[in-house]
């Protein structure tokens, strides 16, 4: 008896939020209708579900000048200024949102968070199915961010969502209109999946940090999720189950071969056994792609055909005669590699030592840096004396790029002086850029 007590209050302690943050569960209604990304509400809209955002907080923003750091605090209120409006509707293929906000003031501090967890497993968010999407109505742009560490397969974000501007007759912002969607297909939803989701509209006034009527509401969370979102639980949807008429007229699914075309296309050439079934495959399907009356097996044929040869393709291995295994046939090991064993399975000896360490780094090449190239066909630099900085060319065949490099030179003249010659440091610095 004790013990079926304790399950029954541990499970409503659970329902009531205090272990954990409650399921929403909002359906999101089922649509077979085209939904154009424009920022105006279709017909098919007026059917969609309406998420209740019913959480308000005020929100107080001061800047600590001594650790040069702001601090946001966040407090419950009965109602909010901010008026906001968040449709969802679903086509089998992609999930539509579509968020209308009222406000005369549109900042750059202004944002909508949408946070993703489609699988809905409630870990930590850090794998390829968690995203957080931004939405910046001052600058009318969309973002996302993947939770992934790697680079995501498909990027969900559609590349047409759009945010726009609402202005009354006299040309006056009112507010903003975002109308955005992410794909799912490749997850092979059909109906009664919970996917992890919240969202959080911010609403700032013109003075963020002495403003009274900051504001956040939101759907589920009880903070504003702009921020560190790794450790959200975020609340749920549940995708509607469409009828069997209605499952049989949605939209064919371009968005897999789409996403496959793109990887295809981006590989660079000229490093592969053999690019034959991949250039075929790719052939096949930019056409089914560009044909408007292919059906969806068609489609998703095409697409398979494209993934299965993306998936067969083998690097050339540089390292004549040492048989390195592509990284896709590498074996998977948890613990770090014996340094002693050949790839072959060949132990180390004594006499054979040299031999391994050539084939380590023949590995470090082949796997993680690349093979030193061959010489350039020409190399030129030039010195600004006032700033340091040498700037280096490279030129191969009809390609030229270049890098930068401080130089820094003894201030004064020295014993280290040595026939003209004087010591100097170069530093590098190689940052990320597109």
């Amino acid at each position: 008896m004790k013990r079926i007590g304790i399950s029954l209050l541990l499970a409503l302690l659970i329902c009531s939020g205090v272990f954990g943050a409650q399921a929403d569960n909002a359906q999101v209604a089922f649509t077979s209708s085209a939904i154009t990304l424009d920022g105006a509400a279709e017909a098919a809209w007026a059917d969609a579900t309406v998420l209740g955002m019913e959480n308000k907080f005020g929100v107080t923003t001061t800047f600590d000048w001594m650790t040069w750091s702001t601090k946001t605090t966040m407090t419950p209120k009965e109602d909010a200024l901010t008026d906001a409006t968040v449709r969802a509707l679903w086509d089998g293929n992609a999930v539509y949102l579509l968020v209308e906000v009222s406000d005369s003031y549109v900042g750059a501090n202004d944002k909508v968070m949408i946070g993703l967890d489609l699988l809905n497993d409630k870990l930590p968010l850090t794998e390829e199915d968690d995203a957080l999407i931004t939405v910046n109505p001052a600058s009318q742009s969309i973002s996302v961010s993947w939770g992934g560490l790697d680079t995501p397969k498909y990027q969900r974000l559609a590349k047409d969502s759009v945010v726009t501007l609402k202005t009354d007759a006299e040309g006056n912002v009112t507010g903003y209109v975002a109308e955005l969607a992410f794909y799912v297909s490749d997850y092979a939803f059909n109906g009664g999946e919970a996917l992890g989701f919240d969202v959080s509209v911010a609403n700032y006034g013109a003075h963020v940090y002495s403003g009274t009527d900051n504001e956040v509401v939101t759907y589920h969370t009880a903070d504003d999720i702009s921020g560190d979102n790794k450790g959200h639980l975020y609340g749920t949807v549940v995708l509607a189950q469409p009828d069997a008429e209605q499952w049989e007229n949605r939209p064919n699914d371009h968005f897999v071969l789409q996403s496959l075309i793109a990887q295809a296309e981006a590989l660079p050439g000229g490093i592969w056994e053999d690019e034959t079934s991949l250039q075929s495959a790719l052939a096949a399907a930019k056409s089914v792609e560009t044909n408007a009356a292919a059906s969806r097996e068609e489609i998703g044929s095409a697409a398979e055909a494209l993934k299965t040869a993306l998936d067969g393709m083998r690097h050339v291995d540089r390292v004549s005669g040492s048989n390195l295994p592509d990284l896709k046939d590498t074996p998977v090991t948890d613990n770090l590699p014996d340094p002693f064993t050949f790839v072959n399975g060949d132990g180390v000896t004594r006499d054979t030592w040299a031999d391994r360490a050539e084939e380590i780094r023949d590995m470090a090449q082949y796997y993680e840096y690349g093979f030193m190239p061959d010489d350039p066909d020409s190399v030129t630099a030039s010195y600004d004396p006032e700033s340091g900085a040498v700037t280096v060319n490279v030129t191969v065949g009809e390609q030229t790029k270049s890098f930068n490099a401080n130089l820094f030179l003894p201030a004064v003249e020295g014993d280290f002086y040595e026939d003209g010659k004087i010591p100097v440091l170069m530093n590098l610095f190689f940052g990320f850029g597109s």
